[in-house]
């Protein structure tokens, strides 16, 4: 509530205010503290959201909006070992586990031109997974035609009163560091079950940049020391891929297009005939090789290492 007036002196208070996203799984809570309205001027003193943790996220500064058409900010936002996110696996989220991470960023000038300045650090416990809701394993199983286009009369008329118009982010200028602990684990859930995965452990120095005219950089790289593939190639059964250290995502402009070297590597022991017919027990490692969204799959006899591989399809190699 806000008493005496919205325009001049006062103060804003929350009672049980909880936001929440189940698509993300986060849920905020707000305090009953009050925020102070003076002269049109929105005072942060300490303002404190908390986690699922209980950890706040501080919020000092002011909002100011004595002109409505030109509102003010100067923030800062501020958080240790702040927990956003922790959520169970469920079919209503798209990201599950748990986000805990340092947090020191400030937020000022006009809404239409804002500059943001920040830091922002992944910490041990940190074990978060992104659901791939239009998975290409599903798409594989979808049929087409499931769902028809009708045109009626007026369509141009009915899509133009049903489009929401697109928000737009030209003024702003953005400069966020991100630095990933090493023993934060990130996965990517690559069907919906969750039977193919890719499951990321490493740490690295990111940065993302945003200018007024809108135009977005992504860069730094992040360095893997662990993780899996959980993945159904061609002709093999179900197998479960340990990434080998020295493995690497990086970036250097577009964030959807990282460059990537992955090798992942899952060692079986079989059976063999030789020519005199004796047989005799041996290792096969069988590769993931992932550079730059191109799959290749190698099969190694005896423990041996192949010349590196780079293809644009799926493909299996047997050396004896």
């Amino acid at each position: 509530r806000l008493l005496p007036s919205v325009c001049n002196h006062g103060y804003i208070q929350m009672e049980e205010a909880v936001a929440n996203s189940k698509s993300m799984g986060a849920t905020l809570k707000f305090p009953q503290s009050q925020i102070r309205v003076e002269q049109n001027v929105l005072q942060f003193d300490n303002y404190e959201i908390t986690g699922a943790n209980k950890n706040p996220l501080h919020i000092d500064g002011n909002i100011d909006f004595k002109k409505l058409d030109k509102i003010v900010t100067d923030l800062r936002l501020y958080a240790s070992a702040f927990q956003p996110v922790k959520s169970a696996r469920s079919t209503k989220v798209t990201v599950y586990g748990s986000v805990i991470a340092d947090m020191d960023m400030t937020v000022n000038g006009p809404l239409d031109a804002l500059k943001i300045r920040g830091n922002v650090g992944l910490l041990t416990g940190t074990e978060v997974t992104y659901v791939m809701q239009d998975s290409p394993f599903a798409l594989q199983q979808q049929e087409n035609n499931i769902v028809t286009f009708v045109s009626f009369n007026d369509s141009t008329e009915i899509a133009e009163e049903d489009t929401l118009q697109k928000s737009s982010v030209l003024g702003m200028d953005i400069l966020v560091n991100i630095n990933i602990a090493p023993t934060v684990k990130m996965g990517v859930n690559l069907s919906v079950d969750g039977k193919n995965r890719i499951d990321l452990q490493g740490g690295g120095e990111l940065a993302y940049t945003m200018n007024t005219l809108g135009d977005s950089r992504f860069t730094g790289r992040y360095n893997l020391t662990g993780g899996f593939v959980r993945y159904n190639p061609p002709i093999i059964s179900e197998k479960l891929f340990k990434i080998q250290d020295g493995s690497y995502v990086s970036w250097n402009g577009d964030i959807a297009d990282p460059q990537m070297s992955i090798t992942a590597v899952e060692t079986v022991r079989t059976t063999i005939s030789e020519e005199e017919k004796n047989t005799r027990q041996v290792n096969f490692d069988i590769s993931i090789i992932i550079k730059n969204f191109s799959i290749c799959h190698t099969t190694d006899c005896c423990n041996t290492t192949s010349r590196p591989i780079i293809c644009s399809h799926f493909s299996v190699f047997i050396i004896l």
